[in-house]
C-alpha cells in the first residue's frame, strides 16, 4: 500500500492512498493547531470520517495522546528511541509484537519488526539538481503491516516529527559550533 503525504510539514497533511489503478484518493487528514504552549495534532480518517487520535504536544509537560476515548502519555504508546541511536520511535501491538522506526538517512525512515523485516518505508526525495524540486513524501506499507495501517501511519507521523526535530537540533548545534570556531579564529587572528 502506498500513501502520499501532500504537504511538507509532518503535522499538517492530507494523505492520499493509491488504488491498484494508481489513482490517488484522500484517505487520512492530519491537522495541527497551536495555542500558547500547546500544539494539538488531530489524525483522522476521511472515509468514513472519524478521528483516530489526537496528540497534544506540550511545551512544559509530557506530550499526551487520546485514542479510543482514552488519554495516555505519548511515550507510553509510541516510545522514544535512544537519544543518539538510529531508532526514532517504537511501539508494541496488543498481541505483544514490537516495531521500531529507524532512520535510514536524512530523507527516509524504515519500520522494522523484531526480526528486522521491513514493514514500511518512507521516501522523501528531491528531483533535479543539487537543490532539487521538493516532491511529496511517500510511505509504502508492506503486506505484513496492512492489518494495522492506522497505527503505522500514526506512529510514522510521530516518528517523522521527532526525526525532523532531531535534524533541526543538529543543524542548530552545528551553526553554534561553526559560529564559535569563526569567532575563535577571528580573535586569534587579531592578536
Amino acid at each position: 500500500m502506498a500513501l502520499t503525504f501532500s504537504f511538507e510539514s509532518p503535522l499538517n497533511y492530507v494523505i492520499l492512498a493509491h488504488s491498484s489503478q494508481g489513482d490517488p484518493s484522500p484517505h487520512y487528514a492530519v491537522c495541527s493547531t497551536s495555542l500558547f504552549t500547546k500544539r494539538t495534532t488531530t489524525f483522522s480518517a476521511i472515509s468514513p470520517p472519524s478521528v483516530i487520535a489526537k496528540i497534544e504536544w506540550n511545551s512544559f509537560s509530557p506530550d499526551e495522546i487520546t485514542m479510543d476515548g482514552r488519554t495516555r502519555l505519548l511515550d507510553e504508546v509510541i516510545e522514544k528511541g535512544g537519544a543518539f541511536g538510529r531508532t526514532i520511535r517504537k511501539f508494541t501491538l496488543p498481541d505483544g509484537a514490537k516495531y521500531k522506526w529507524k532512520s535510514c538517512s536524512s530523507q527516509s525512515l524504515v519500520l522494522l519488526d523484531t526480526y528486522g523485516t521491513t514493514i514500511a518505508r518512507s521516501h522523501r526525495t528531491k528531483c533535479g539538481s543539487f537543490w532539487g524540486v521538493k516532491r511529496d513524501m511517500t510511505l509504502v506499507i508492506e503486506s505484513p503491516g496492512l492489518a494495522f495501517v492506522d497505527l503505522i501511519v500514526l506512529s510514522f507521523i510521530v516518528a517523522e516529527h521527532t526525526h525532523r526535530q532531531r535534524q533541526e537540533a543538529a543543524r542548530r548545534r552545528r551553526r553554534r559550533g561553526q559560529g564559535s570556531i569563526v569567532m575563535a579564529n577571528t580573535a586569534a587572528a587579531s592578536f
